[in-house]
């Protein structure tokens, strides 16, 4: 799985609660459910009626456009809240589903905003985060316009590094876990798995990364820094 801690046992500042404060709260008040691989968890067309911490596992957003082809603009890792509301405009249907096997904390909207009413100090933070959420995991729908296939990977593997070390730059030696197999990773990148896999042999044969089950160790970071300043250039994080 993704380099993810557990959700932490803490206890909640009422003045400015943490992400794990938040967890906390979610996993006392919520209920943990499961979703088998490719099972849709919710669809809809404007907020999701629960908001869900993930735990282990990946869910994506997806939305089947007119044109026939299937966009990915948001993915969830642990940790991360599927927010209330996605990025995607217009009459279309959009689908949270898991990817992999996915468990995960539920807590329906009526029973947060129950909860927000009863402690008004949360709502800043939570609002925070959810926003926060939004804006992180959609960088799907920037990757996804990527170049050739191997700009593609090289923003997917820069995505996976910013989402676990945000205020640090890739080195020589460092890893990245991988919670996805390759065919899942092509799927959401929008290339086939002989094009994954074509493409990770590819960068390993230029030296770049050396891909172990679901680990990817950098030998050359040159290509995610450049992938995380285009991130940066674009207003992203």
């Amino acid at each position: 799985m993704f380099a993810t801690e557990g959700v932490k046992e803490t206890s909640v500042r009422q003045s400015c609660p943490t992400h794990d404060d938040l967890a906390n709260i979610a996993c006392t008040h919520g209920k943990e459910v499961s979703f088998d691989r490719r099972a849709v968890i919710a669809t809809c067309r404007s907020p999701l009626e629960t908001v869900y911490l993930i735990r282990s596992g990946c869910a994506v957003c997806y939305v089947d456009l007119p044109c026939g082809r299937t966009f990915y603009p948001q993915l969830f890792i642990p940790g991360d809240f599927a927010p209330a509301r996605v990025l995607v405009h217009g009459d279309v249907r959009v689908n949270l589903m898991a990817l992999n096997k996915v468990t995960a904390t539920a807590l329906p909207r009526a029973q947060l905003f129950a909860l927000l009413d009863e402690r008004p100090s949360l709502y800043p933070a939570l609002t925070q985060e959810l926003l926060s959420s939004i804006q992180k995991c959609s960088l799907r729908g920037t990757i996804t316009n990527f170049g050739d296939a191997q700009s593609k990977l090289v923003a997917f593997l820069a995505e996976l590094w910013l989402r676990s070390r945000p205020d640090e730059l890739p080195k020589v030696g460092d890893a990245i876990p991988l919670g996805i197999t390759q065919t899942e990773i092509g799927l959401i990148n929008g290339l086939s798995k002989a094009q994954t896999s074509r493409t990770f042999r590819e960068l390993e044969q230029a030296g770049k990364l050396v891909r172990t089950d679901r680990l990817i160790t950098i030998l050359d970071p040159e290509p995610i820094r450049e992938a995380l300043q285009d991130f940066k250039a674009m207003g992203l994080f």
